[in-house]
């Protein structure tokens, strides 16, 4: 059972809200240096990434596929292109998926979780080889290292930085 990523992980889209509350469109492309990730393009891929881990639990995806092409795997920044999804969309389709893998990930079983996954990533295939790793891996790493960027990006364009410990 996968109990304490996916107490972690509610954790981190409590986290998501307080970071995301007051984005705007304006703010979506904003790039803070040289090839780094913009606001539009980490909203996108924490919200297909909650559709890879549904597809790994066996779960429809949700995003939609223009989605899946400019924010996921291969993806950067520089490949999106129109129409730009907007900031209430990207927010509200993360949580979404958040929401729908947690309870996912709840209700799987030992058998579905050591399964073996087909991720093309050799990453995924030497140190995150099931599904059951490959999940907890999206629901808690993943999601703090983006996390990590929208708090650096909030300080960087001057937005005030959030209270983190109050749920």
């Amino acid at each position: 059972m996968l109990k304490t990523p996916i107490k972690l992980s509610r954790y981190l889209g409590h986290e998501f809200k307080q970071l995301t509350a007051d984005f705007t469109d304006l703010m979506l492309p904003t790039t803070i240096a040289p090839k780094a990730n913009t606001p539009i393009w980490i909203l996108g891929r924490l919200a297909v990434s909650m559709d890879l881990g549904l597809t790994l639990l066996g779960e429809n995806a949700q995003c939609p596929t223009s989605w899946h092409e400019m924010f996921g795997l291969g993806s950067s920044p520089q490949t999106i292109t129109p129409p730009i999804p907007t900031t209430s969309d990207l927010i509200k389709l993360f949580e979404l998926g958040h929401n729908r893998l947690l309870d996912a990930a709840d209700r799987a079983t030992e058998e579905e979780l050591g399964a073996k996954h087909k991720i093309p990533l050799d990453v995924f295939q030497n140190y995150m080889p099931t599904v059951g790793d490959a999940i907890s891996y999206i629901m808690t790493t993943h999601l703090a290292a983006y996390l990590g960027e929208l708090t650096m990006i909030r300080l960087v364009i001057g937005l005030p930085p959030v209270e983190r410990m109050a749920p």
